[in-house]
């Protein structure tokens, strides 16, 4: 597709970072579109992550070769079924006696895919919802119930704040508190729960939320996002927040002046659960396979094979999490424990709520008003919506409604050609 060079906006340094932000959601889309046919009863999720990785990993091959550029995975392919809500992304640990016992699908499991890709630190990240059925027979009706609910309101929220970010208006900005109330109407119109992890935030390059990344900008906090669950309902995270070195609050900003500007990239992450959840918890029983490295944190290490395997991280990693089956030496992983222990690689631990919970996600990145003949360039583009049916729909008149319905915005999206 042609889209118009942008004139350079605010902290984004290459002049090209529109084009790279387009072919990282390319490769992540092409991938997906690949991926998904393959969501049959039966399917090994062992086997649909490694494939999702090796779809990206052959794709972005051929692009960029110049080693000056870096790219690849911005986040391991994780397939988390029914009431698992991240992370789950099983290796070669599943494999014993050349038996698989990672988790197949079954018929009815609501499934998020997840995965992303950057090209040069520009990234697109996707997850979709997709509900695993029997091949197609005559008479077969849609797929109801909670889990429908979910699936739905998740769709229409994501679709809502797609919309809203695309109407850049000075007069009326976008701001945090209102992206918050049209998520929230669209879940309490379907009649379920915002789940905690959801997340609306401006991305920027190498800078896509993760957990050992601060955002700082001149000793201030820079990020604009909104999350549930609220920090301001949070009372721990609001007392963690009071720093003894820094009491009147000097390094925190106020991230409710924030709002969408023209050329921003931002992250859509919407769960909606079928039941509402205070927190989720770690499997107990599953263990982390997916992990980042802390840059900030040094120690001294004690074991050959930790240094050898914090050795292969700097070399061949970046700032985003990778999958333990990256690491090309099998016997570095004997360093693993130490490096955890000394909080230099961050586990991703597989969350779940209650096992009666449905959870239904959607995940976008969008660029706001890149050029004046286009109000939003949708970057990732997920198959079609499963076949399901809510008893429940968003009432005419109300903001969720006509972000999702009435707004008519002029939205590109990357070819899959």
């Amino acid at each position: 597709m042609e889209i118009d060079q942008p004139v350079q906006a605010g902290p984004v340094k290459d002049e090209n970072f529109i084009s790279k932000y387009q072919d990282a959601g390319a490769v992540v889309s092409k991938a997906f579109h690949k991926l998904a046919p393959l969501f049959v009863p039966g399917a090994s999720v062992r086997e649909l992550c490694s494939l999702g990785d090796q779809f990206i990993e052959e794709m972005v091959a051929s692009m960029y070769k110049s080693k000056r550029y870096e790219k690849g995975l911005a986040e391991p392919t994780s397939v988390c079924v029914n009431n698992c809500a991240f992370n789950y992304s099983p290796g070669s640990e599943t494999l014993v006696n050349n038996v698989d016992n990672s988790y197949h699908l079954q018929i009815g499991d609501v499934t998020k895919i997840a995965m992303a890709c950057h090209i040069d630190g520009y990234t697109a990240s996707l997850c979709h919802t997709v509900v695993v059925t029997p091949p197609p027979q005559p008479g077969m009706g849609p797929y109801i119930g909670p889990g429908a609910d979910a699936l739905c309101a998740a769709h229409f929220a994501t679709k809502a704040v797609a919309n809203m970010i695309s109407n850049v208006d000075p007069s009326n900005p976008v701001t945090g508190p209102r992206l918050r109330k049209v998520v929230e109407d669209v879940a309490a119109q379907f009649r379920v729960h915002v789940a905690p992890g959801s997340r609306i935030r401006r991305i920027d390059r190498y800078l896509v939320g993760q957990i050992t990344i601060d955002q700082l900008e001149g000793g201030k906090n820079t990020k604009a996002v909104v999350e549930w669950p609220a920090p301001e309902d949070d009372a721990d995270k609001q007392e963690a927040s009071k720093d003894p070195l820094d009491p009147a609050g000097g390094l925190l900003e106020d991230l409710s002046n924030w709002h969408v500007m023209p050329k921003e990239a931002w992250l859509i992450d919407i769960s909606m659960s079928s039941k509402p959840i205070d927190h989720l918890r770690e499997h107990p029983d599953l263990k982390p396979t997916n992990y980042i490295h802390d840059v900030n944190v040094f120690y001294m290490l004690k074991l050959k094979a930790a240094r050898a395997l914090l050795s292969e991280v700097k070399e061949k990693k970046s700032v985003y999490p990778f999958h333990i089956r990256s690491l090309t030496t099998e016997r570095n992983l004997l360093g693993l424990k130490e490096l955890v222990d000394r909080h230099i690689l961050v586990p991703y631990p597989v969350m779940v709520a209650s096992p009666s919970t449905l959870i239904a996600r959607e995940e976008l990145t969008v660029i706001a008003k890149p050029n004046p003949s286009t109000d939003l360039f949708c970057l990732t583009v997920p198959t079609p919506p499963s076949y399901v049916k809510s008893d429940f729909s968003l009432v005419e008149g109300t903001d969720a409604f006509m972000f999702s319905e009435a707004i008519q915005s002029h939205v590109k999206m990357v070819s899959l050609e």
